[in-house]
């Protein structure tokens, strides 16, 4: 680990803290699995028992992800890093909070769409959220691990969650159109797409303020 990211090389707590963050970022890594899992699940295999024990998993999972989060807070303020970057590196650990957060809202709304109808355009539409949120959960680790070892694929990892981000806002609207204009739909359903599917955007617009912060924690090193 090349560890640029450290203001004194070697500081025990500066390494300890670094460690929780990749600790954090493994576990929001792991969701991507599950995640994406849980949207096959209801959309494609309509296999409610499936999508009960996925969200179990994700929920098992964001609680790791939170106390992960309290760890890194705690090495952090009791002394890892200068007063600048501790500050930054906390709101990093919050916005990486945030995309498990997203990531269980999406499993605990997905059983109220037992019984209900969605169109097969609507679904394929909600397939592709679901793959992209996936993905922006997986990239979170790697973009993380490259900030701190100083590599050059960093500015590549972080261009694949924007364009992930991008795609699901597209996404979104689509699946918007789709559902608002179609008068087929029960009402109760096309409320529960339009959660679903805004909240499977949400996980890549949280893994884009990850990367956001990512970015500006590397100019702030190398200014």
């Amino acid at each position: 680990m090349a560890l640029r990211i450290l203001p004194i090389f070697g500081r025990d707590k500066e390494k300890e803290t670094v460690k929780w963050f990749l600790n954090h970022a493994d576990t929001i890594q792991k969701i991507g699995v599950p995640l994406q899992e849980s949207i096959v699940a209801t959309f494609k295999k309509k296999d409610f028992k499936l999508v009960i024990e996925k969200a179990k998993e994700v929920n098992d999972l964001e609680k790791q992800a939170d106390n992960a989060r309290r760890a890194t807070a705690t090495s952090l303020y009791e002394g890892a890093f200068l007063p600048v970057m501790r500050s930054r590196l906390y709101d990093l650990s919050g916005r990486m909070d945030n995309v498990a957060d997203a990531s269980k809202n999406v499993v605990n709304m997905l059983h109220y769409l037992r019984d209900k109808k969605v169109p097969a355009s609507v679904v394929a539409v909600l397939l592709k959220l679901g793959d992209n949120a996936a993905k922006a959960s997986e990239l979170v680790k790697p973009a993380l691990q490259a900030l701190f070892d100083n590599k050059p694929e960093f500015q590549g990892l972080v261009n694949q969650i924007k364009k992930l981000e991008e795609s699901s806002d597209l996404y979104q609207r689509d699946m918007f159109d789709k559902i608002l204009f179609d008068k087929k739909l029960n009402p109760v359903a096309v409320q529960v797409i339009g959660w679903i599917g805004h909240a499977l955007s949400r996980v890549c617009d949280e893994a884009k303020r990850v990367s956001d912060t990512l970015t500006l924690l590397r100019i702030m090193k190398i200014a």
